[in-house]
């Protein structure tokens, strides 16, 4: 007596494992996407955040945290390849949670000591004031950009990597806009004070 066996044959089981691996793949990337997605709603949060307790410090203070000049930068501690004008802290905005308007200062979800691309070019959340004036931003790591010039958190303002890992703020300066050298600002959610002189 003799029985009818079903099964598959391996060549169908090799194409339902390789539609199962295409499937997971778009599913990964579609996933990828979102996540990305999350972290620059969270970026957005921060800055905003960060300005309005900026300004209520100014109403309070008559002046901003100060990094000791505008080109003296702190960074948050997940930047890890600066040197020169910046340094990377866990209170990268002086005197912010010492006097109450934060308990922790945040941080940047996906830090980055390559901004861009570029070898130790450190990209996180960097600030910069002398007190009367400051540049915020999440530096170099928004990832659903780049970002229109419309956007409210686009700014001509921003720093600039000029040797392996040092950043200080500059304004305007031709290589930060030019997609040739990484497009910076289009990949920064950036905010000023009103005075601090971008002719963006």
């Amino acid at each position: 007596m003799f029985y009818n066996k079903k099964g598959f044959t391996l060549i169908e089981l090799l194409v339902v494992i390789a539609v199962i691996g295409v499937l997971s793949s778009i599913v990964l990337v579609s996933l990828s996407g979102v996540r990305g997605k999350a972290r620059d709603a969270i970026r957005q949060s921060d800055m905003s955040q960060i300005r309005k307790a900026l300004e209520v410090y100014y109403t309070d203070h008559g002046h901003y945290p100060s990094t000791g000049s505008i080109k003296t930068t702190y960074c948050d501690l997940g930047c890890t390849g600066v040197c020169g004008h910046a340094s990377a802290r866990d209170k990268w905005i002086p005197d912010l949670v010492e006097e109450g308007y934060f308990a922790e200062l945040p941080r940047d979800p996906n830090p980055k000591d390559q901004a861009r691309g570029s070898s130790r070019k450190a990209a996180c959340y960097m600030y910069a004031s002398d007190g009367n004036k400051y540049i915020l931003s999440a530096w170099a790591t928004v990832e659903t950009g780049p970002i229109s010039v419309n956007h409210g958190f686009y700014s001509r303002a921003g720093f600039r990597e000029v040797s392996i890992c040092d950043q200080f703020y500059l304004c305007n300066h031709p290589n930060i806009g030019n997609p040739a050298w990484g497009d910076y600002y289009k990949y920064s959610y950036t905010i000023t004070s009103d005075n601090l002189g971008c002719s963006w």
